[in-house]
């Protein structure tokens, strides 16, 4: 399975590599976002942070290189909407990205949004609070040209578009159901793709949205 390792040997070298414009033209447009190597570093309290930011600023990039339908947005000044469903395991790390643009769309960041709100944004993280509630909100979202997002397990054999996990290895993993983004009418860049796992939907996940639609 392709992974992203992380070449920085320090939390601050990846924290100010989000803010520094010359690495960002580097790192941003070949998505070489990176997971710590040394295993002492991700031991302590701030594991949990320092996975987030990383994880943060893959939001970013699958928002700044993903393709939504026309007319998703009314105007030049609409905002993009990254919504969180459920519990919120980012915290601050999302500070490092809130005054980014997408493709000159205010990033505008939403916590704790209802499944109707959802269908709303253009990207939805799915916490890991609401995996009993997983396969309604994927059906409900479907309708809608929403990029999905979650660190849940099989979340993108169950329909889902991204799985964004860490590993046994501590590297970040991305697993992409394509047929899904497709029917979703969005498009993603082979640069997200070239490290990603391609995946498909479960059989039976097919066959139960198949007798919904009954």
């Amino acid at each position: 399975m392709p992974s992203i390792v992380l070449i920085f040997h320090s939390f601050l070298s990846v924290y100010s590599s989000l803010r520094n414009s010359s690495l960002r033209k580097i790192g941003y447009s070949s998505l070489i976002l990176v997971l710590f190597s040394s295993a002492h570093v991700w031991a302590g309290e701030n594991l949990q942070a320092k996975e987030y930011l990383v994880k943060s600023a893959f939001l970013y990039n699958f928002a700044r290189l993903s393709q939504w339908p026309e007319g998703t947005f009314k105007s030049p000044t609409d905002p993009f909407k990254l919504c969180l469903m459920g519990d919120d395991s980012f915290g601050l790390a999302l500070n490092s990205i809130k005054n980014k643009k997408i493709n000159g769309h205010p990033l505008l960041i939403l916590r704790r949004v209802s499944l109707e709100d959802a269908a709303e944004c253009q990207l939805v993280f799915v916490g890991r609070s609401e995996e009993k509630k997983l396969q309604h909100i994927l059906s409900y979202l479907h309708a809608y040209p929403v990029l999905t997002v979650s660190e849940l397990p099989d979340f993108a054999h169950k329909n889902g578009h991204i799985r964004l996990f860490l590993n046994d290895e501590y590297t970040l993993s991305l697993e992409i159901n394509l047929q899904a983004v497709r029917n979703a009418g969005l498009r993603i860049s082979s640069r997200i793709l070239t490290l990603a796992t391609i995946v498909e939907t479960d059989k039976d996940v097919d066959k139960a949205k198949e007798g919904s639609n009954d």
